[in-house]
């Protein structure tokens, strides 16, 4: 029996940090060995009239070659969900023509995107889980 830590590796994408009519990136992540990923989008105290949205994107590298929203991905704070978390769960068959299926040149990077679309500061921070490495001992690609 596998340990939960030898098929999941969490890492905090988004540090804890204040937005307020503005954005924030993750870092885009390789999905290559990894089967799904699941952003768990915290948000903490969101000032009355403040809204977040959240959406993942997708890019052929690291660098976000033709990045892209990935469709119905999404999620979203209202004012009145302080201090919750909303689930974005990505399968790697989801990703345009995956590498993870053997097709050259396909998207195998994701990333979330968090804004603040009011003008009311809103506290916010995102961890991603990727599940199911593929292999044994992933390690996280650069």
């Amino acid at each position: 029996m596998n340990k939960l830590s030898e098929n999941v590796e969490v890492t905090l994408d988004l540090n804890i940090q204040t937005l307020n009519n503005s954005a924030a990136a993750s870092t885009w992540r390789s999905m290559r060995t990894y089967d799904v990923g699941l952003y768990r989008c915290i948000s903490g105290a969101i000032a009355a009239g403040g809204a977040l949205a959240w959406q993942v994107w997708q890019a052929q590298d690291g660098a976000g070659t033709n990045a892209k929203v990935i469709a119905g991905k999404t999620a979203a704070h209202t004012d009145a969900e302080d201090d919750t978390v909303k689930e974005i769960e990505v399968h790697g068959e989801e990703l345009d023509a995956s590498e993870q299926v053997g097709v050259a040149g396909g998207f195998c990077y994701i990333k979330v995107v968090a804004t603040e679309t009011g003008t009311q500061d809103a506290v916010v921070a995102c961890e991603l889980l990727r599940e199911a490495a593929r292999y044994k001992g992933a390690t996280m690609p650069a």
